[in-house]
C-alpha cells in the first residue's frame, strides 16, 4: 500500500497557483469578489481551500478544490467522490462537519510533448510536471448540495452511500455497481483505503452548467464549467485575511 501525500501536496500547490492566476480571475472578478486562500489546517480539513467574499452583500462561499492528480493527460471520463476514508469513517462527500459550499473539480492537461496522452488509467506525471508545463485545466465548480441531491434522486442518499461503502469494506470488494454507478474500494493501492463513487464527467458538466434561480437569494454563486488556458503571466498569491465573524 502507498501514501501519495507528498506528491499530491506538491501538485495541489502547483494547481492552486495556476487557478489563482487564471480560473478565479474569470469566475470571480476582482471588482465584486475578494478571494482568500485558506492556510489554516483545521479549516482545510473541514473542506475549505478558498473563501470567496462577495463585497456587495458580505457573504462568504467556501470552495474545496479536488484535483484528479494521478490522471494528468489521461482521458478520464469520471471523477471520484470519497464515501469513506481511513478506518471506514465517512469521507469528504458525506461527512457531517464539513463546511464546503462548492467543489472545484479539476482535470489537468500538460504539455503533450513532454507528457504523452494516454487513453485511460493513471499516469506518473504528477511527480514531475511544472507550472509552466500546464497547458490548460478543465474544471467544474459545483454546489455540494446539488451533487448530494442529484445522487439522492438516483436512490443514493448519504445513508445508502455509506452502507454501500461499508458492505464493500466488509467483503473486500475492489469494485461494485449500484443504481448505475461504479464504486471502488482501493484498499490494496492506497494506505487510506478509500471507497469512492465514480460520477461521469458528462453528468458533472451538466450539473455545473445548470442555471440557478436568480430570485433565490440562498444561491451564493452560479455554477461553472470552464476550460481555462494557461495565462503565461505573473502568478499571484491570494493571502487576503478572512472577515471576522
Amino acid at each position: 500500500m502507498q501514501s501519495f501525500f507528498k506528491s499530491d501536496k506538491y501538485l495541489e500547490e502547483l494547481v492552486a497557483r495556476f487557478l489563482d492566476s487564471s480560473f478565479y480571475r474569470i469566475a470571480f472578478p476582482e471588482k465584486k469578489y475578494i478571494l482568500s486562500r485558506v492556510q489554516n489546517k483545521d479549516l482545510q480539513i473541514k473542506g475549505i481551500d478558498v473563501a470567496v467574499i462577495n463585497t456587495e452583500n458580505k457573504s462568504v462561499t467556501y470552495i474545496d478544490e479536488k484535483c484528479a492528480a494521478h490522471y494528468i493527460n489521461s482521458d478520464l471520463k469520471t471523477f471520484a467522490f470519497e464515501i469513506t476514508g481511513t478506518g471506514g469513517n465517512p469521507g469528504w462527500l458525506i461527512k457531517d462537519n464539513m463546511l464546503t459550499d462548492y467543489y472545484l473539480l479539476i482535470w489537468v492537461h500538460a504539455d503533450e510533448n513532454k507528457y504523452p496522452m494516454v487513453d485511460r488509467g493513471p499516469t506518473q506525471y504528477y511527480e514531475k510536471v511544472q507550472i509552466d508545463e500546464i497547458d490548460y485545466i478543465t474544471c467544474c465548480l459545483i454546489e455540494k448540495e446539488r451533487i448530494i441531491n442529484y445522487l439522492a434522486e438516483k436512490g443514493l442518499d448519504t445513508t445508502s452511500l455509506f452502507e454501500q461503502a461499508k458492505m464493500m469494506r466488509e467483503k473486500k470488494s475492489p469494485d461494485d455497481q449500484k443504481n448505475g454507478y461504479k464504486f471502488t474500494y482501493s484498499y490494496q493501492k492506497y494506505k487510506e483505503g478509500p471507497v469512492n463513487i465514480l460520477i461521469p464527467k458528462e453528468e458533472l458538466q451538466v450539473l455545473a452548467t445548470i442555471e440557478t434561480d436568480k430570485t433565490d437569494k440562498t444561491n451564493k454563486q452560479a455554477c461553472y464549467y470552464y476550460k481555462v488556458a494557461a495565462p503565461y503571466s505573473e502568478y499571484i498569491d491570494l493571502q487576503t485575511e478572512l472577515p471576522q465573524n
